[in-house]
């Protein structure tokens, strides 16, 4: 399935913070519920551990938090220490709904951060989490060479994969948000209008939904931009699998000299 970079509502910049919130809220309800990342944590702690033994993680395009609610504890615990993690992202809006029910170890940087130009002074293992599809192939590279010029390992994953199955799925999209609408917090009146009323979330998750399905980078694409940004500096993982019915694309990747006699070249 060709790759197309369609319009998505949630990063129209006249988008309205309220109508971007109904998806950032919702998706990140769907992963605390799912916990789709959860299977390749020994993979994330190894990356982590190439960054310092003390290192923390600057996550990018934070968003309405990620998954870090359930991340963080997870970890820490693999990591046998806390593990300082810093939300970061172009617009960072929704601090304080991000922070809500998650670790004290887990802050939000305030001062706007481009991913394709992280200041040198933001050091630690960069994670992005659901939103490499938002951005172009070339712009995705850069992303990905600045990490590398800066030395810091990287983790993108998304709960995404292009395929026809799934999107396929997509078509139950509407069922999904009606059912965990209830469930998002912070609770809201006008969220519930908006879903039930007039189905303006529902319809606007849908196709998000959809344009992100056809937006997601290929395991293949993201080692290839992988090894255009780095070239053989880096050693990258990159694959796709299913967790709990929800399916998962990610690359991970780290500095070569660092991989020791276990690591395996993307």
């Amino acid at each position: 399935m060709k790759r197309r970079h369609l319009f998505e509502f949630n990063e129209a910049v006249w988008m309205p913070s309220s109508l971007r919130a109904l998806v950032t809220d919702y998706l990140r309800t769907l992963i605390d519920l799912i916990e789709p990342f959860s299977p390749q944590l020994p993979l994330i702690a190894q990356a982590l551990r190439r960054a310092g033994e003390a290192a923390g993680v600057v996550d990018l395009c934070s968003g309405g938090g990620g998954p870090w609610r359930h991340l963080s504890p997870q970890l820490n615990r693999l990591a046998g220490r806390v593990v300082p993690v810093l939300l970061t992202d172009k617009y960072p809006g929704q601090a304080a709904s991000a922070l809500r029910g998650a670790s004290s170890a887990v802050v939000w940087c305030l001062t706007p951060v481009d991913a394709t130009a992280v200041p040198g002074s933001l050091q630690g293992m960069r994670t992005l989490f659901d939103g490499f599809h938002h951005f172009t192939p070339t712009v995705a590279t850069g992303i990905l060479r600045n990490a590398v010029d800066d030395g810091a390992p990287i983790v993108v994953m998304e709960l995404l994969r292009r395929s026809y199955a799934d999107l396929l799925a997509v078509l139950f999209t509407p069922v999904l948000v009606w059912g965990l609408t209830p469930w998002i917090r912070p609770f809201s009146w006008t969220r519930l209008a908006l879903t039930y009323v007039l189905p303006v979330a529902p319809l606007i998750i849908f196709w998000d939904t959809l344009v992100s399905v056809l937006r997601c980078y290929t395991p293949t694409e993201l080692r290839r931009m992988g090894q255009v940004a780095a070239g053989n500096r880096y050693v990258w993982f990159a694959d796709t699998y299913r967790y709990r019915g929800a399916p998962v694309t990610f690359l991970i990747g780290y500095p070569r000299d660092s991989a020791g006699a276990g690591g395996a070249a993307g």
